[in-house]
């Protein structure tokens, strides 16, 4: 019954356990370590979308939008637009105040990613290290007030752009996110890939030629 009414409501999986927990029953779905989790073959197929993706950005990230992994095109942005950062959750590093300096349209970007984390802390109301970032991100100096509480009317977008700007580079792209369908594995189910698709032709020849330095 207790599953039954988690599927229902569409619970995510480690609240279930917690529901089955509570119900005195044994948890269901596996939690591993996250380096047990993306280890073997899933090791392998996050390596390889990675590398098929560059010259352009893909980052992996978990729920708490820790960045797991970065493709070499990524790093290379981040190296470029942050310089000698140290930051590695990927919306601390957005609504920094480098962040909100070189990224020409922050307010759309960093609104619709507080509206996403606020959607899922709706969807569960028990994970604690969500609930930090919200508050350190919420408590940014100077950002909109309607931003602090959620808007329930608020529908998300599957597609936004980000326009990034420093000096004399003029970049945009396409950002998408995906998830893995792991119905079994939370630590896997909660994983992310933002892969960042260029918008024009000088932001796709930016990307090449970065790449061919490396090279």
């Amino acid at each position: 019954m207790v599953l039954l009414l988690a599927d229902a409501l569409d619970i995510p999986l480690r609240a279930r356990n917690e529901m089955l927990r509570a119900a005195n029953h044994e948890a269901r779905y596996s939690e591993p370590p996250l380096d047990l989790a993306i280890s073997g073959y899933v090791d392998s197929a996050l390596k390889t979308m990675l590398a098929q993706h560059n010259p352009f950005p893909m980052i992996i990230f978990d729920r708490s939008y820790n960045i797991v992994r970065a493709n070499d095109a990524a790093q290379l942005l981040v190296h470029k637009f942050f310089a000698e950062t140290s930051e590695t959750n990927l919306l601390k590093l957005l609504f920094s105040e480098k962040g909100q300096a070189v990224i020409a349209n922050w307010q759309d970007v960093a609104a619709e990613s507080l509206r996403r984390i606020q959607r899922e802390l709706l969807h569960d109301t028990n994970d604690p290290e969500l609930q930090n970032l919200h508050q350190i991100l919420v408590d940014t100096p100077n950002i909109p007030e309607n931003w602090r509480q959620p808007q329930l009317n608020h529908l998300s977008r599957p597609l936004h752009s980000i326009r990034l700007n420093a000096a004399n580079i003029r970049l945009c792209f396409l950002m998408t996110i995906t998830k893995f369908d792991a119905p079994q594995n939370i630590t896997l189910n909660d994983l992310r890939i933002e892969s960042w698709y260029p918008l024009d032709r000088d932001t796709e020849e930016f990307c090449k030629t970065q790449a061919s330095k490396v090279c």
